[in-house]
């Protein structure tokens, strides 16, 4: 009996012209204009993030450390994912070759599911010091953040190879230039080749996103509880209340900005691996399977900034050292 009773090949075949509508010339301008400025937003804003985190004394713990490679990952997507895509826009195939296609495929699953589990290690990271604060440099340290990022990275890395294998006639998934996407990825919509690695990506996304939801209620009623109890104390503790509500407020903004832009992607994703038919239009395949993400990746180092007085003092530091340069620089070439 076949994983996907109502679905059969011939249904893949008919729904391919659908799948492969063009887009209107504006709209492909608007898409690509788009892609454009997520993509410099977020290479810029994430690499700003790192260069904040490395110089920062204070951040160097382990969240600070778990946010750094939340927005490693974040720079990756934009590197490999949002700029890339817009070639292929561009273009509507793959580029140099087939090859190329199938390890931009693997490089998008491995970046985009590394930045969903940081997320995950983030809140479970938030959570236990809320939760167990005598005790959370027992329980978590730098070297052990270190290795939850390498660790989830590498296991992702494995999982993500099984459609470069050659199992596609298991439904294990086969990277490859896909219209609707105007990328390279898995094809949902071809439940023969891919349902069953479509499905464990869609399963694994959702189990994250429940592990952070548990988190963010824990969180958010914790850190009111706790703050609630700090206000009658003494004053004396008036640094650890204000340190709480800083880090707090900073991965409740960027869980909560996560689930947003995820759960609508998933949601869909899900949706189109178990039905045979188009359920949407074309565009809002391209616009909800990977562009949740994309916006996520952008946003995050503006969130890093309004919330966190650590990033927003390094952000003002780094752009006042570049604006001193380039005043000293043409104040040279006029006295030349």
């Amino acid at each position: 009996m076949a994983l996907y009773p109502n679905c059969s090949p011939l249904d893949y075949i008919h729904n391919s012209s659908f799948y492969r509508a063009e887009e209107p010339p504006l709209m492909k301008g608007i898409i690509l204009t788009l892609l454009s400025i997520f993509t410099i937003v977020a290479i810029v804003g994430n690499l700003l993030a790192i260069i904040v985190v490395y110089r920062t004394p204070s951040l160097h713990d382990p969240s600070g450390i778990l946010l750094a490679g939340l927005a490693s990952t974040d720079l990756a997507v934009g590197l490999v994912c949002i700029f890339t895509s817009i070639l292929y826009h561009w273009l509507n195939r793959y580029i140099i070759s087939e090859v190329s296609c199938a390890i931009r495929g693997y490089l998008i699953t491995i970046f985009i599911g590394s930045s969903h589990f940081n997320v995950a290690l983030i809140a479970i990271d938030r959570c236990i010091a809320i939760r167990l604060p005598l005790h959370y440099r027992l329980y978590v340290t730098n070297k052990r953040a270190f290795q939850g990022i390498i660790g989830n990275l590498v296991v992702i890395a494995i999982l993500s190879a099984l459609p470069l294998m050659g199992l596609q006639d298991r439904s294990l998934g086969r990277y490859e230039f896909v219209p609707y996407l105007s990328g390279c990825w898995l094809d949902i919509t071809n439940h023969p080749q891919n349902f069953i690695m479509s499905l464990l990506i869609s399963v694994t996304v959702m189990a994250i996103l429940l592990v952070v939801i548990v988190a963010y209620i824990i969180i958010l009623f914790e850190a009111k509880r706790i703050d609630n109890h700090l206000i009658l104390l003494k004053s004396s503790l008036k640094e650890r209340r204000q340190w709480l509500r800083k880090s707090t407020r900073t991965i409740l903004l960027l869980i909560a900005a996560f689930l947003l832009c995820t759960i609508p992607s998933t949601a869909f994703t899900l949706l189109a691996i178990i039905h045979c038919q188009p359920i949407a239009s074309p565009l809002a395949y391209k616009g909800l399977i990977h562009w949740g993400v994309y916006i996520n990746t952008v946003i995050n180092p503006f969130l890093f900034g309004f919330t966190h007085k650590d990033f927003r003092q390094g952000y003002r530091l780094i752009f006042t050292r570049i604006l001193f340069k380039e005043t000293r620089v043409s104040r040279v070439h006029l006295t030349q």
